[in-house]
């Protein structure tokens, strides 16, 4: 009889206890992820609620986790920024917005999860992240390396960089954000954020080479800055041993080669842009560009899979 209720009370106990063994094992960052599948994807709100959730399950954990979770947070930031862009233009006022974006009720409702309308007449208006709020939700949680992310990557989304295959800013602006996320990714080579640092790289090194459509490099230019000639001659005297500095010579010298640089300039010369495809594929040796989708002006994941 004394066995038989030893018995019992052991099975007892490992009943009770295998619950409380299971949720310890339970990985919090799996937890996070299931947390934000559950929320919807077109409710601005849900924002909010993934943050709220990431300061009470992971903020008390160490850095792996922070960096982990803070990745599956990025991705479901995406997944809302395009649900949300899919819901409001359903609105039958669209064209009010249009008006005066930061005061339009439309978008100081957005602005309050940290979203913004983005974009222009010519080639559209789309819902993405303003730029500093990520940045100030997380990073007393993340690791230099992505903290450094931000710092660079807020300035550029704070403003356009083109718009009907047009730049919005100089070619020397564009070697200078070359040179940063070159920099970035030597100073950081196991960030978080590499992926993101080099699509950025690349794509910025692909229309320092070889152009816009209505942007094309010009030799001729008095301004010094959108000169590519000067532009390209700079970028070689000071970082000439890098992997961006490596391709721009390789682009000077066959333009050089060429006559482009001498010859008079015509704005629908195709010389600057013959190499695309081979310089495109160097930079897919470091990241393959066909897999991603990346939009220099917005939000915080700037490369995502694209949908298959």
């Amino acid at each position: 009889m004394g066995r038989t209720v030893m018995l019992w009370v052991l099975t007892f106990l490992v009943l009770v206890g295998t619950p409380a063994r299971a949720e310890e094992k339970t990985d919090p960052v799996a937890a996070y992820k299931a947390s934000l599948a559950s929320l919807p994807k077109d409710d601005p709100a849900s924002i909010t609620k993934a943050i709220d959730q990431y300061r009470a399950a992971i903020v008390p954990l160490d850095m792996d986790k922070h960096v982990k979770a803070f990745l599956e947070f990025l991705e479901f930031h995406a997944k809302v920024c395009k649900g949300v862009d899919k819901t409001f233009w359903i609105r039958p006022d669209d064209g009010a917005i249009y008006i005066d974006l930061s005061e339009n009720e439309a978008a100081r409702y957005l602005s309050h999860y940290g979203l913004k309308i983005r974009g222009n007449a010519c080639d559209g208006f789309y819902v993405a992240g303003i730029p500093e709020y990520i940045q100030h939700m997380f990073s007393p949680y993340v690791p230099k390396s992505v903290q450094r992310y931000f710092d660079l990557r807020e300035p550029e989304t704070r403003v356009d960089y083109q718009v009907d295959a047009g730049l919005l800013i100089s070619y020397a602006q564009v070697a200078q954000r070359v040179a940063e996320w070159d920099r970035y990714l030597r100073n950081y080579p196991d960030s978080p954020m590499r992926t993101e640092a080099a699509v950025l790289r690349a794509q910025y090194i692909l229309d320092l080479l070889t152009g816009m459509a209505n942007s094309p490099l010009d030799p001729a230019t008095e301004d010094r800055s959108k000169n590519i000639r000067v532009v390209y001659e700079d970028y070689l005297r000071a970082h000439s041993g890098t992997f961006s500095g490596k391709l721009v010579r390789q682009q000077y010298d066959c333009l050089r080669k060429k006559g482009f640089f001498s010859k008079p300039f015509d704005a629908y010369d195709r010389t600057a842009c013959d190499r695309h495809d081979e310089i495109r594929n160097q930079l897919c040796r470091t990241v393959n560009l066909d897999e991603y989708w990346m939009n220099p002006e917005s939000g915080y994941r700037v490369v995502e899979r694209e949908d298959k």
